[in-house]
């Protein structure tokens, strides 16, 4: 008797550590669980991230690839405006304040790729090898907004160089040139502005850019409008021509006729409307040799 009750008596003092030391374990266990599963599920996530500076340096861009379309979306690191590109149809669209502000449509990769290198400094490459090493996430924001349009909103699709195609879209002869000023042409245009409720758009207009290739930035923007609609740019050009508060300049042998509203000049262009806007200030005789070059163009 009393060999057994010392025997339980040992066994209830090592229930104590024994029991202790089970909880632990099951505690341990639990927790590799829930770890596993975190992981699975990150795992399973619908899209690919990871965080890219253009040259490794500078500011950080957030960027994902959506697995089951490959589209990418591309965000400066803590800001909620967006870039989405649908590298298929070759689809920008700029999210900003919650909805889609632009669309642009682009003739080529190459064209589409120098649109997102303009706007956040990466190239296709360094986009490629920073997903490479990404990791699996949740899907961003910016997916969800693709459908909501801004009130004000853009759309453009990319002509590259082929003047005859843009022609051929916006319905009238544009100026060939290839290059302007020392720029470069970057490329051309068909686009429109659309204005919140009632309000008129923009029309459809061609845009022709020149400017640096390096850097994908604009010098000297051209756009050619159709007088139309009350609003439109071609009508609103018209109007800020002959608007005496504005400096007129007649026409002369060696120079055409414009108006310079705001540093940019307004000129007729044929049948249609032309505004240039270039990023320096020009003197009387740039312009007239810049006109007189489009004009002839």
């Amino acid at each position: 008797m009393a060999e057994a009750a010392e025997s339980r008596a040992g066994s209830s003092r090592l229930g104590g550590p024994r029991l202790a030391g089970l909880v632990v374990l099951a505690a341990l266990a639990a927790a590799a669980l829930a770890f596993a599963l975190l992981h699975r599920s990150s795992a399973k996530g619908p899209a690919e991230h990871a965080q890219v500076s253009a040259n490794g340096q500078g500011p950080v861009v957030d960027v994902w690839k959506i697995r089951s379309n490959g589209e990418l979306i591309f965000q400066w690191h803590g800001d909620s405006d967006a870039l989405t590109f649908d590298p298929a149809t070759r689809t920008l669209r700029r999210i900003e304040a919650g909805a889609v502000s632009q669309v642009d449509h682009y003739r080529t990769s190459a064209t589409a790729w120098a649109a997102v290198k303009v706007a956040y400094g990466l190239t296709r490459d360094e986009v490629t090898s920073g997903l490479a090493r990404g990791t699996r996430s949740a899907a961003p924001a910016a997916v969800r907004l693709e459908a909501k349009k801004a009130g004000d909103y853009a759309t453009s699709g990319d002509y590259g160089s082929n003047f005859k195609a843009l022609s051929a879209a916006i319905g009238f002869r544009v100026p060939e040139v290839t290059s302007l000023e020392g720029y470069p042409l970057l490329g051309t245009s068909v686009s429109q502005t659309y204005g919140p409720g009632k309000e008129p758009s923009s029309g459809r207009f061609a845009a022709i850019d020149f400017g640096s290739r390096k850097s994908g930035n604009s010098a000297i923007s051209i756009t050619i409008a159709r007088r139309s609609k009350p609003g439109s740019w071609g009508t609103i050009d018209s109007q800020m021509y002959a608007e005496k508060k504005f400096h007129h300049f007649a026409a002369t042998p060696t120079c055409p006729a414009y108006t310079l509203v705001a540093g940019d000049a307004v000129a007729p262009y044929r049948a249609e409307w032309m505004g240039v806007h270039v990023n320096v200030n020009r003197t009387r005789r740039g312009w007239c040799r810049l006109l007189r070059t489009l004009e002839n163009g």
